[in-house]
């Protein structure tokens, strides 16, 4: 142990399964080397955290999807949840039963050349999606684990991550204060909306100017992915936009295709093609939203989110940019972006109006926690625990009570769920908040300090972090902290140093 001068780091990440051993081997090359994604072994990749980007279930589907359509004919991939060692010797697997399954025998009526989930990586799909069995996996010791595909868009998809918890729909806590203030800018051409990690910015915005508020008012929600993904904003706007032609009369794409006058680029929006090249974008939305107006006769132009904003790479901004100085896009839509407080923007966004959503207040964490508490018999001192630790963020404190289910703390009996642990029960970070928090530091700067501060579980100087940190091999810039704090990711609180 003498000379050791790193922390072992030890982090959730989405683990892809391949039938085929060569296809892992020349993944990185298929998927013109995506950050992130790393080989542990001769069938398995690991999708991790990068800064802004945390890799959770959706991302890794995206990645499998895309190795699966340019690996070899007949690939099967299985998406599973695990964790990974980092340190000086590399990237490790941590022990995982149904890996070794896996290796030992192919699971029974399993369709060949697609992508599967197991149970517990179809429960941490984001809301929009529908997933249906598909297969079985059966363990050593003969139990049969469930496999999953995705089914299409749920119909009552949502944008935010949790809609349902504990077997119901978790109700959403109203804001007045800054519903307010969105509400003042519900007409503006261009409006931004910014806050930090698990703020609640998207259901506030849903339930503020969305389809929560009017529900009869045609809008579309478009959530950017990272490039690693294969995401494309444009081609996402537009196929959103051939749906919303349909005009209840069904579904018929080459139809909603002509519609909007894009029928020359059904190859890219209904295939595999890549997008054409010299394809004048700006013109090719603006264009799309005004024969949107005309085909469905909308007196009210479109409501368009484009939200997780900070996702978004430098060429999809300036095409935001360009977009949303339109006049076209002016005329026939009401722009909204929502992003995290670092997100940098166009030089012309300076002027446009911005609403900054601070984290729940007092009364609406007690709100919160009434609902998410209700019925399950938790101890008054644990409910307590948790709410004070999440510290006003629904996402972290949704996720705590996940992580519960997990670990069996949360158990169901008959339909509810009850609580089943110790009255010193304290709150733990479930994968996916551990995941969104890893990728959020990183974009902010160097990991280090928030890692170290995780470790030591009690307030800590900053100078006393970056102390620790060049001990490890890592230089902070003077007043490292502050963007951490800007971003809201860290407070200032009394420590055991007295400063």
């Amino acid at each position: 142990m003498l000379g050791r001068t790193y922390i072992p780091l030890r982090i959730p990440a989405v683990l892809l399964h391949v039938s085929e051993e060569r296809c892992a081997d020349t993944a990185a090359a298929l998927l013109h080397d995506p950050p992130g994604l790393h080989q542990l072994g001769a069938k398995l990749l690991a999708v991790l955290p990068i800064p802004g980007d945390p890799g959770d279930v959706e991302e890794a589907v995206r990645l499998a999807e895309r190795l699966r359509r340019q690996g070899p004919a007949g690939l099967t991939v299985i998406v599973l949840p695990g964790q990974v060692r980092v340190g000086p010797e590399g990237i490790f697997a941590e022990p995982e039963p149904l890996l070794d399954d896996l290796e030992r025998r192919k699971p029974g009526s399993l369709a060949g050349g697609q992508v599967h989930l197991t149970g517990r990586a179809a429960s941490r799909l984001e809301q929009r999606w529908s997933a249906e069995r598909s297969g079985t996996c059966e363990t050593a010791a003969g139990s049969l684990i469930p496999l999953f595909q995705l089914a299409g868009r749920r119909p009552d998809a949502v944008p935010w991550h949790t809609a349902r918890l504990m077997g119901r729909a978790l109700d959403y806590v109203a804001r007045p204060a800054v519903e307010q203030e969105l509400r003042a800018y519900a007409e503006a051409p261009v409006l931004r909306v910014s806050g930090p990690l698990g703020c609640g910015k998207t259901r506030t915005v849903w339930n503020t100017l969305g389809p929560g508020a009017n529900p009869g008012a045609p809008s579309l929600w478009i959530s950017f992915k990272s490039a690693r993904t294969g995401f494309d904003v444009a081609a996402e706007l537009l196929r959103e936009l051939m749906h919303l032609t349909a005009l209840g009369g069904g579904y018929d794409p080459w139809r909603a295709l002509a519609r909007l006058d894009l029928v020359g680029y059904g190859e890219w929006l209904l295939g595999d093609r890549e997008r054409p090249q010299g394809t004048d974008l700006t013109g090719l939305l603006a264009r799309a939203l005004e024969l949107w107006r005309d085909a469905t006769g909308s007196p009210a132009p479109l409501r368009l989110v484009f939200d997780d904003l900070q996702t978004a790479a430098a060429a999809d901004l300036q095409l935001l940019e360009s977009l949303t100085a339109d006049p076209r896009t002016r005329r026939n839509a009401r722009i909204v972006l929502v992003g995290r407080k670092r997100t940098r923007g166009p030089a012309t966004w300076a002027t446009l109006p911005e609403v900054a959503l601070p984290f729940l207040t007092a009364a609406e964490s007690t709100t919160l926690a009434e609902g998410l508490f209700r019925g399950l018999l938790m101890p008054a001192e644990v409910q307590q625990r948790l709410a004070e630790t999440a510290a006003g963020c629904p996402f972290a404190l949704e996720e705590g009570l996940a992580r519960m289910i997990q670990h069996r703390r949360l158990r169901r009996h008959y339909g509810n769920f009850f609580y089943s642990g110790s009255r010193d029960a304290d709150f733990e970070p479930s994968f996916r908040l551990i995941q969104h928090i890893e990728a959020e530091v990183s974009a902010l700067g160097d990991p280090m300090p928030a890692r170290l501060l995780a470790v030591a579980e009690t307030p800590v100087p900053a100078l006393e972090l970056a102390s620790a940190s060049l001990f490890l091999g890592v230089q902070l810039p003077l007043h490292w902290e502050a963007t951490f704090l800007a971003a809201e990711l860290f407070h200032r609180a009394p420590s055991p140093w007295g400063l």
